[in-house]
């Protein structure tokens, strides 16, 4: 995908009647409206409905032989009230970036380039854009591509999400108790569940792993695993005659 589908492409696909007339009615019945795209008439994949998106997200993220990973429902629930201009341009550069994982690290920046160039046109295809998306998505699942880049961008424009410190100490709390193998998404809807009773301010998904994501490497460890397990992982080797 580029962020838009053909009508072929979408028949059958979740509610999506598989015949084409069928498949015109139902986007009309639900007010997508088709882009022109040269000669061709393309659907946004962004103003899917949320099952039908997940859908061809999860037919699209198969052929590419990725891993699927856990669908994030509270951050796809996130994406799905922005504005379609701004899901539109995540959806995008999700597919980019699963391009680019696909991709591995058989092929120069300069090679990925090209070949982004050649499937989603030469917009923001730069080495350092395409660098940006890399980084965006270290350690998102497939899936949950573009909720992700969608608050990557969110975070440039306006204040970050309020976060409550206590949110933030039970999240750093629960990884320490529940042990080094705990997901880190888990812990997040632990907070998640209780951040009401308390009154706490806790941000979607994306926003607490990016925060995790800039902790030193040391700090992610003890937060895991504990102080004296960190020096011990940490510390360098002696050299001996």
């Amino acid at each position: 995908m580029t962020g838009l589908a053909a009508a072929k492409d979408l028949m059958g696909v979740g509610r999506i009647p598989g015949s084409k007339p069928a498949c015109l009615a139902w986007h009309k019945r639900h007010s997508i409206a088709p882009i022109r795209v040269g000669a061709s008439f393309l659907f946004p994949v962004s103003n899917l409905p949320e099952q039908e998106r997940q859908s061809l997200l999860s037919t699209e993220i198969a052929t590419m032989d990725l891993p699927q990973g856990t669908y994030d429902e509270a951050a796809h629930a996130d994406f799905a009230t922005l504005p379609a201009t701004m899901r539109a341009g995540a959806e995008r550069k999700a597919d980019i970036a699963r391009v680019l994982v696909s991709a591995g690290k058989g092929l120069s920046w300069a090679e990925k380039a090209a070949l982004i160039t050649r499937q989603f046109g030469s917009d923001g295809v730069s080495k350092a854009s395409l660098m940006r998306i890399a980084k965006a998505v270290e350690g998102v699942d497939p899936i949950n591509f573009a909720p992700s880049l969608v608050a990557d961008y969110r975070l440039q424009c306006p204040p970050p999400a309020p976060m409550s410190d206590g949110a933030w100490s039970f999240f750093m709390t629960t990884i320490r108790d529940a042990g080094e193998g705990f997901p880190l998404i888990q812990a997040w809807r632990d907070v998640r569940d209780v951040k009401a009773q308390i009154g706490w301010d806790w941000p979607s998904w994306p926003t607490v792993f990016r925060r995790w994501q800039s902790l030193p490497v040391a700090q992610q460890l003890h937060a895991r695993i504990g102080h004296a397990e960190t020096v011990k992982r940490m510390a360098q080797p002696a050299l001996r005659d």
